[in-house]
């Protein structure tokens, strides 16, 4: 697996990011991603880039059910500062529950959404504008898996085989994969 996790690491860092010497990289996932975080954190300092990182619980269930309007509604000013400064953003997407928000009203997520609003548009400015290169991928859990109708196992090796992972060179596989393109 940990081999898997280096070579995701370097398709997600060196092709999908393309990260650079002094590039500053946000690397931001859930907590109990940590073994890819771990990998991706050392393919950034290969890269010679410079990375960030931002672990993250998953609270928004919390937050919405027990937080008041204005604490929903908060942004926090780090958010904007990175979205602000980062050359690179890599997001591993792998929630362990992903019916967490059914008990919560739309009207409280569509809150939190409006007011996430500006962050979402500054960040899809700059990557309009070059300024800023992101990647968002996923990470193998029992929720996930379960989602597909899959056993972890099986969605593990659908979703490392999809990356190429198992390729010599993955980097190079995504490469031509995208001249082929």
């Amino acid at each position: 697996m940990s081999e898997r996790l280096r070579r995701f690491a370097d398709v997600l860092v060196g092709y999908s990011g393309e990260v650079r010497a002094g590039d500053l990289v946000v690397v931001q996932g859930p907590a109990h991603v940590e073994p890819l975080l771990n990998e991706i954190y050392a393919a950034v300092l290969r890269a010679g880039g410079r990375p960030s990182m931002r672990a993250t619980l998953e609270l928004d269930d919390v937050l919405l059910g027990e937080g008041s309007d204005d604490q929903a509604s908060w942004l926090n000013p780090a958010e904007l500062e990175d979205v602000e400064q980062a050359d690179v953003w890599i997001v591993v997407d792998s929630p362990t529950n992903t019916k967490a928000l059914t008990g919560i009203s739309p009207d409280r997520e569509a809150l939190q959404q409006r007011a996430r609003q500006p962050l979402r548009e500054r960040y899809l400015e700059r990557a309009h504008l070059g300024e800023l290169r992101w990647v968002l991928t996923g990470y193998p859990t029992q929720a996930a898996a379960q989602d597909a109708e899959m056993s972890l196992a099986e969605y593990e090796d659908f979703l490392y085989t999809a990356a190429f992972l198992d390729d010599g060179d993955p980097v190079a596989r995504w490469r031509a994969f995208s001249d082929e393109m």
